[in-house]
Formats: structure tokens, sequence, C-alpha cells
């Protein structure tokens, strides 16, 4: 469910109309229009975070549309694999080094083993 699909779902659930929402998100109507017509393609996160405050709802509700998309087509990683390639991993938008993925790699093992001890 994307931004629009959010908004709308919930203007039905709670039976708030396009135009009270613009009245008291303070989104002026011809944004909220464009908006919920999908003319605006990405809405300026003021916006999004005025409907949110009205609607009750996190901002993270409306702006977790890719991790969505990406949960419904799962794919299975397996990150020990993906530590130890050669490709770039980045956490926080900070490249990792080689060292990085190390530590990273010898962490994950550490819990893992942990974890599969206890259940035993």
């Amino acid at each position: 469910m994307d931004l629009v699909d959010k908004i709308k779902n919930l203007m039905e659930q709670k039976n708030i109309t396009q135009y009270k929402l613009a009245k008291y998100s303070g989104v002026p109507q011809t944004t909220l229009s464009k908006i919920l017509n999908r003319e605006t393609k990405n809405p300026r996160i003021d916006s999004i975070e005025a409907i949110a405050k009205y609607l009750d709802k996190p901002i993270d509700y409306f702006t977790q549309q890719e991790h969505a998309d990406q949960t419904e087509n799962k794919k299975e990683v397996n990150i020990n694999d993906l530590l130890n390639t050669d490709a770039e991993i980045t956490y926080n938008g900070q490249k990792m080094s080689e060292e990085d993925k190390k530590k990273l790699n010898e962490i994950m093992t550490v819990m893992f083993w942990d974890k599969k001890n206890k259940k035993k």
C-alpha cells in the first residue's frame, strides 16, 4: 500500500472528507487534491507530517512504502555470503569497510550460535 492508499484508507475508516482533512491538517486543498490524485509524485515532507498528525499516525506509517514492498516480495539473503563478498554494503549511509564487515560477521556468528545453543 502506497502513501495515497494509506491516506485514503484512513480517511475512509475515520469518515473524513478531503475538505475536512485539508482544513484541519493545514495542508492546502489543492495540494491535498494533487497528492490524492497522484499528480504530485513526491509530496513535501511537511505536508505528509501535517496529514499524519491529523490522522494520528506516525510519519513512518506513510513513508515506509519501499520497505513494505520489499517484504511483500521476500527474497532470502544469506548475510554470511553477503558479508564475504566484495559487495559494497552500507549502514546508515556509510560504506562499511572490509574490517567492519568482518566484525559484523563475527558478531552475527556469536548471536546465531548463542541462540541455537539456548534452544537445546
